[in-house]
């Protein structure tokens, strides 16, 4: 069971994954410069906050700790938005093409 892991002495309060997070699992710490995981068990997996994250705070991790790192995550997810981006049509859970979310 993979789940996102926040590296705390990364995050620079970008705030990149409280924007791109389909649903709203961060939580802006302004005073901190930094984002929580407040709301972690909406986590859906689709990865675009570990991809647009510019300081590679995020990343995916399973229950023996074991680590997939951003730029891998990166490696397979379709550019939408410049240098890095997430497919959203897998992000949505629909195939491209199929109608549903993504399409362009």
């Amino acid at each position: 069971d993979w789940h996102i892991v926040l590296d705390r002495d990364r995050c620079q309060g970008v705030y990149k994954c409280w924007e791109v997070c389909p649903e709203a699992c961060f939580a802006k710490r302004p005073d901190q410069r930094q984002v929580e995981m407040a709301f972690g068990d909406r986590c859906v997996r689709c990865g675009a906050c570990v991809v647009q994250c510019p300081m590679d705070a995020l990343a995916f991790e399973d229950r023996e700790g074991r680590r997939i790192a951003p730029e891998v995550i990166r490696r397979y997810k379709l550019n939408l938005f410049g240098s890095r981006g997430v497919d959203a049509a897998a992000a949505g859970g629909a195939e491209p093409g199929d109608g549903e979310r993504g399409e362009t």
